[in-house]
């Protein structure tokens, strides 16, 4: 029979193959025909020698040749996906475990490849595996490696200082207190206070936060105090006044108009040795 070429199975052979019979002519009778052919072809080609035998003892051989390929391709399950973080102080990660994936075929000798970065970038990177085997057939699956980063900025506030109030309000405003700076394993995006238009009188506690470009925040606080240096101004003070005591009586009864304080703050307070109404002795008194 002419020569055939079946595939193999999950086994890497090839069962039930269809043989054919030889054609025989014999001058006599024939007693027998038989081959050699396995219940199993294996993998590659087999030579099956057909035999015929007449009554008389005489034989006569033909070849046929079996040839068993392998086109069943491999099959691969990747790895799991994997979510990990930046290395430190990076905006990569470096020497990702990745796993194994399971390689299977029928025949023996499969493997596979894959093509991995030195370190992969924030975000998803898509990983190709390729299984193989002994005859050219392949297989593809992929596994998404999801870099995050995790990692906080590093800020520094300005120092803590003293400023005094602006001149005639009870406030500070725009006051050179400095600003923070911010570093960041991949880039800071923002840096804000809460820093007030006015500063009021006291001690404010103003907070910095910077954001780096993947939301990670840090903050730092800084201590402003700010101080009332101006003195309380007296107005309309009253003139010296001269009186004269009345008869009989060595001290007189005398009273003014209080003088007007003003200053820039609150809970103004006017003190004075002596009241309008007092009495006072013969003499020269300071009030």
């Amino acid at each position: 029979p002419a020569n055939a070429t079946v595939n193999a199975n999950a086994n890497c052979q090839a069962t039930g193959v269809s043989i054919g019979l030889p054609q025989v002519t014999e001058n006599c009778t024939v007693s027998s025909i038989s081959n050699n052919a396995p219940t199993a072809f294996p993998e590659g080609t087999t030579q099956v020698m057909f035999t015929v035998t007449d009554n008389s003892g005489n034989t006569g051989t033909c070849i046929k040749t079996v040839t068993v390929v392998d086109n069943t391709p491999p099959t691969i399950v990747c790895p799991a996906n994997i979510t990990t973080s930046t290395t430190p102080d990076l905006c990569t990660a470096a020497q990702v475990t990745l796993g194994a994936p399971t390689v299977n075929d029928n025949c023996p000798g499969a493997g596979f490849n894959v093509d991995v970065p030195t370190t992969y970038p924030l975000g998803v990177t898509t990983v190709l595996y390729t299984a193989f085997d002994n005859n050219g057939n392949t297989a593809t699956c992929t596994q998404q490696v999801t870099v995050n980063d995790t990692q906080s900025p590093v800020i520094n506030c300005p120092p803590a200082i003293n400023l005094n109030t602006d001149p005639g309000a009870c406030t500070s405003t725009i006051p050179p207190i400095g600003s923070a700076t911010a570093t960041d394993n991949c880039s800071i995006a923002t840096i804000n206070s809460n820093k007030p238009a006015a500063l009021p009188l006291g001690v404010t506690i103003v907070r910095y936060t910077a954001t780096d470009v993947n939301g990670n925040t840090a903050t730092c606080t800084q201590v402003v105090t700010i101080i009332d240096q101006e003195k309380p101004v007296l107005t309309a003070c009253p003139s010296n006044i001269t009186v004269n005591a009345p008869t009989g009586l060595c001290t007189a009864t005398v009273s003014w108009n209080p003088p007007v304080a003003t200053d820039n703050c609150t809970n103004l307070q006017t003190t004075s040795t002596h009241q309008p109404g007092a009495v006072f002795q013969v003499g020269s008194t300071t009030v």
